[in-house]
């Protein structure tokens, strides 16, 4: 079940940071919370990569390239609150944090260098299910 962002925001002291920004909000709700997105993280998971390399490139593009944009990806107490999103939104498939690895260079990313790398220890409340059919 998706934690809601107000309900996130409270979950941490540090989060509060991003209380009223509207970027925040965006990037927690259509980005990191976004089906496709948190497939992508479960497979990095079990693949022994960052979450964040699912969306991270989306993230820095959002913020580079959205007028308005109210976040400071040079900020750790910014980048730290995004990567407890992802914690977040990993969760319910029964991952969490076991390890810090750097974030791959291909992604020729600007702010973001490290990440958290997920392992499933169970307890999930969602599962992620593809299947081939016939058409």
């Amino acid at each position: 079940m998706k934690v809601s962002f107000d309900d996130f925001i409270k979950s941490f002291p540090s989060c509060k940071v991003l209380r009223d920004s509207v970027s925040a909000r965006h990037i927690y709700d259509e980005i990191i919370w976004d089906d496709n997105v948190r497939i992508k993280m479960v497979e990095a998971s079990d693949a022994k990569s960052p979450a964040l390399s699912a969306c991270a490139k989306e993230i820095e593009a959002y913020c580079q390239n959205t007028p308005g944009n109210d976040l400071d990806l040079t900020n750790d107490t910014v980048k730290q609150t995004i990567g407890r999103m992802v914690a977040v939104s990993i969760a319910p498939f029964g991952y969490t944090s076991s390890s810090k690895k750097r974030l791959s260079r291909i992604l020729k990313l600007k702010y973001f260098f490290n990440a958290t790398v997920f392992s499933y220890t169970g307890g999930e409340t969602q599962r992620v299910v593809k299947k081939i059919v016939d058409c």
